[in-house]
């Protein structure tokens, strides 16, 4: 995995773009959790999900290909989510995914000052996932944007067998 940042604060809005191959449906892209709060971005069977937790219940946007091996298939794509206050939006290769919206009044700060993980976690349980339910991300990334500041992935940032700045041929 990646560890993006040692701690990070999501608040009110939060937005990130990535380019992604995947070699496998289901892996972790992104994750940020607080003692409540948490953002998690997954492949999930082929969809792509997009959740968070601002502290009364999760808020999901889920972008179901037509093909659960749809982006599996050896091409870039391109993903965007973003959180304001408490609606969430999610689009995968500009085709956007019915946006997920909390409750109304809502509580719209995600509390985060927590590390920030791009492809994986070192604790899945700490992000609600269960070692049955937790894949990490297998394939590459590139062009990642979190809140319009492109990401330079450094190795002090990269844990296990990742390599950066290239990409099998799949």
């Amino acid at each position: 995995w990646i560890k993006a940042f040692s701690w990070y604060r999501v608040g009110i809005d939060f937005g990130v773009s990535m380019m992604i191959k995947p070699q496998n449906v289901t892996g972790l892209l992104l994750a940020v959790k607080g003692s409540r709060d948490m953002v998690i971005l997954q492949m999930v069977d082929g969809a792509v999900k997009f959740t968070v937790d601002n502290g009364r219940g999760l808020i999901t946007a889920t972008f179901m290909p037509t093909d659960s091996n749809e982006l599996c298939n050896g091409n870039w794509h391109e993903i965007h989510a973003v959180k304001m206050k408490n609606v969430v939006t999610l689009s995968v290769n500009n085709i956007f995914a019915q946006p997920g919206i909390g409750v109304l009044p809502g509580v719209s700060s995600t509390d985060t000052n927590d590390p920030l993980y791009l492809g994986g976690h070192p604790n899945p349980l700490r992000i609600g996932l269960s070692p049955d339910q937790y894949v990490p991300f297998v394939g590459c990334m590139r062009d990642v944007v979190i809140e319009s500041v492109p990401l330079e992935i450094k190795s002090n940032m990269l844990y296990g067998d990742i390599h950066s700045h290239i990409c099998p041929t799949i």
